[in-house]
């Protein structure tokens, strides 16, 4: 006892020296909770905005297209998607369904990659094509605060272009610009699109090339068969990625025989 007296009998002779002393390591861990916190936000900012352009927390992709998805082909298909929709929103609704209401949210969706040319009057340039199901994903790719000019709602046979593109093509809000592109057979296609709006993207490579359309009018355009797409996406809670993505492969597995033939074999999830 004696002994730990000793050190409570020093803290209190010069109090001033113990006030500053606790002070600063008081302070000096407000400064490393703000900084553990602010990075922890920013790592966290940085996997949902991956997440939400990229990936969604699973995705489903053939698995030869994963190995040129830089080339953002468009011949590995998906086959039958609207079942393979069905069956894995029959898995999510049984997995969440003990879940409380604000957890339990998740939403499949469709998307589609492409490369294309597009062109105004003596103008033209390359474009990757993004297509959507627009409805859906407008908030996520919060359109309606990086716009520009006019709005961040199309509907068929309209687009959304970044605003580089549309310095290079020379094109404001309203104009119709070609969009040609490789079709699905070998062919080439071309179809009209009318602007609907102008929109700053982040990424400068995207800013300068990026153009953003209904899934449907892509489908027409590239001519893909009937009920075929290139990634399915499934958004939800980030906690279940894990679980979920192990969970999905299991259930897939033991109920082959509602899934296309060979669908783990020839189908990648991955997250």
């Amino acid at each position: 006892m004696k002994f730990i007296k000793i050190p409570y009998r020093y803290l209190f002779i010069n109090k001033k020296r113990t006030f500053i002393s606790a002070l600063s390591i008081f302070v000096s861990c407000i400064i490393v909770a703000i900084g553990y916190g602010w990075i922890d936000g920013m790592i966290n900012n940085m996997i949902n905005s991956y997440k939400n352009i990229q990936t969604g927390n699973i995705r489903v992709v053939n698995k030869d297209f994963i190995k040129f998805e830089k080339f953002k082909p468009i011949e590995y298909l998906i086959e039958d998607t609207t079942n393979i929709k069905e069956k894995i929103n029959k898995f999510l609704d049984k997995f969440f369904s003990n879940y409380p209401k604000k957890i339990r949210k998740f939403e499949i969706i469709e998307r589609l990659k492409f490369n294309a040319f597009a062109g105004y009057k003596n103008n033209s340039s390359i474009a990757q094509i993004f297509a959507l199901e627009f409805n859906k994903e407008k908030e996520r790719f919060k359109f309606e605060k990086n716009l520009i000019y006019g709005s961040s709602t199309i509907n068929s046979s309209e687009i959304l272009i970044a605003e580089g593109l549309a310095k290079k093509l020379n094109v404001y809000q309203n104009d119709s610009i070609i969009i040609s592109a490789q079709t699905f057979s070998g062919g080439l296609n071309a179809r009209k699109f009318k602007i609907k709006g102008i929109v700053k993207i982040t990424l400068s490579n995207l800013n300068k090339s990026a153009i953003f359309m209904n899934l449907e009018d892509a489908k027409t355009l590239i001519k893909l068969p009937e009920n075929t797409g290139t990634e399915i996406l499934i958004f939800f809670d980030n906690a279940f990625t894990e679980i979920l993505t192990k969970e999905l492969k299991k259930y897939i597995s033991d109920n082959k025989n509602e899934f296309p033939f060979n669908f783990l074999e020839n189908y990648a999830l991955h997250h």
